[in-house]
């Protein structure tokens, strides 16, 4: 039997300078992580990888010349590697960096295999420049006809995404933050077993799912604070909390939902969106996007809802302006085109302007498929769905 709650990632937040010691950076938050991990495991709890994000690479990297932007990356990479972090997020641009850092987005993910960047987009015009950012890392896997070969999982737009959010690629830091503690880290947990618990116990009470969330919650996440705020103390890092929901490939949220709905994307999701949003926003400590995370290829219950027609671009954004994360690991097809993902990324910007809401956007063209076709994702990280 699967367990009810993962640890995901801890992930270790620094700022890097130009012409400043990486390495050094680096290895103090590898330290913290390390000693996060060991805790949390200590606790009983399986920790699944350990991340560095850093502010947006526009201020640190030589970003005029994209040779020495792309050797740069790829030593932040190596660095990472050999003090065991798993993946790292560079930031990326937003505001006047904006432009910039989309024309370095292709050449840096093409030379690199364990980094994620990020746009954060403030503009319509942005959204514009971030499509073709997503047209052309699509246009990388064209040789080989297959969304397998594209870069697109390891990108994402941000839209009033802030500093601090553990999970990627949104995840990025800010300079200025650095200034309580070099080092900060935050923890994003896998825990849709844990929200089927807590939903079944509101026994089929709507009213009653905020509260059932919210206490079945605290109960198991005491240790992870109790950890981090150990970890705090001795180390000088400066704990940011814990981003509470995520579903997963092996188990969905799904589940959880029909506990109470006869069938996601029926009448009834929203509320129980809302209700289970505002449950997860009452807890202590809470990081991120701190809401219903829905990422539809990272889920197989939420695969099988697109794929049956059941959920769309439409419906999530509409779950998006009660819960979190806006539209995450979406496949469209690869013919979209610029325009068509641009409006896309309109819609989500809108909507975070409109409630102040932290969303992003990561879409995931499949090259060569039309409306109808399946996916051919041929990753442990994604569920396959048909467009």
């Amino acid at each position: 039997m699967a367990p009810i709650l993962r640890v995901r990632t801890v992930t270790a937040f620094v700022t890097l300078k130009r012409g400043g010691d990486w390495e050094a950076s680096i290895a103090a938050a590898s330290s913290v992580l390390g000693a996060v991990k060991r805790q949390l495991e200590r606790c009983g709890l399986e920790v699944q990888t350990t991340r560095l994000a850093t502010n947006n690479f526009t201020e640190f990297v030589h970003v005029k010349d994209e040779n020495s932007a792309v050797e740069e990356a790829k030593l932040v990479e190596d660095i990472c590697a050999r003090h065991d972090i798993s993946f790292v997020s560079l930031g990326g641009g937003c505001g006047a960096d904006l432009e910039l850092a989309a024309s370095l987005v292709g050449p840096i993910l093409s030379a690199t295999s364990n980094v994620f960047l990020n746009l954060q987009l403030e503009s319509f015009k942005d959204c514009e420049a971030t499509s073709q950012v997503i047209e052309l890392l699509q246009r990388g896997a064209d040789t080989d006809d297959t969304e397998a070969q594209s870069h697109c999982f390891r990108f994402t737009a941000c839209c009033r995404c802030k500093a601090g959010i553990p999970f990627f690629p949104a995840a990025h830091w800010s300079t200025g933050e650095e200034v309580e503690a070099p080092v900060s880290f935050a923890v994003g947990l896998e825990n849709s077993g844990l929200l089927y618990e807590a939903l079944e116990a509101s026994a089929g009470d709507l009213d009653g799912v905020t509260e059932a969330v919210r206490s079945r919650f605290e109960t198991e996440l005491e240790p992870i604070r109790r950890a981090g705020d150990e970890i705090a103390g001795e180390s000088g890092a400066n704990f940011l909390g814990i981003l509470k929901t995520s579903g997963t490939s092996a188990e969905s949220i799904v589940d959880a939902f029909e506990l109470l709905v006869p069938a996601f994307g029926s009448s009834g999701t929203l509320a129980v969106a809302a209700a289970v949003t505002k449950g997860i926003q009452s807890l202590e400590r809470s990081c991120g996007y701190s809401g219903l995370m829905l990422p539809v290829c990272e889920d197989a219950g939420l695969a099988k809802a697109f794929s049956e027609g059941r959920v769309g671009i439409t419906e999530l954004l509409c779950l998006s302006s009660v819960c979190g994360i806006g539209i995450d690991t979406l496949p469209v097809p690869g013919n979209l085109g610029c325009k068509s993902m641009s409006h896309i990324l309109a819609d989500t910007l809108a909507l975070a302007k409109r409630w102040n809401k932290q969303l992003s956007c990561r879409l995931l063209p499949c090259p060569g498929k039309e409306a109808g076709e399946k996916t051919d994702f041929r990753s442990p990280y994604l569920v396959d769905a048909t467009l």
